[in-house]
């Protein structure tokens, strides 16, 4: 299991840069809350499964794909 932090979270989707490859991979995501879930890794390099991180360093973006300034 690889630990991840996600650098963006919306309520349609998570992104992580991938320590494997370097490329974003995105998940799906219905919470702007701090958690850590568990998944399958999109990496064509190495399939792997990974803990995301979302914590105060993740950044909370809305439907505009724009940082928000205030969330709950």
């Amino acid at each position: 299991m690889t630990d991840v932090v996600a650098k963006t979270v919306s309520l349609n989707q998570l992104a992580y840069d991938c320590p494997q490859c370097g490329v974003e991979h995105r998940h799906g995501s219905r919470s702007l809350r701090d958690r850590v879930e568990s998944r399958g890794s999109h990496c064509s390099n190495d399939s792997h499964d990974v803990e995301i991180h979302v914590d105060a360093s993740t950044v909370r973006v809305g439907a505009d794909g724009k940082p928000l300034v205030k969330w709950p």
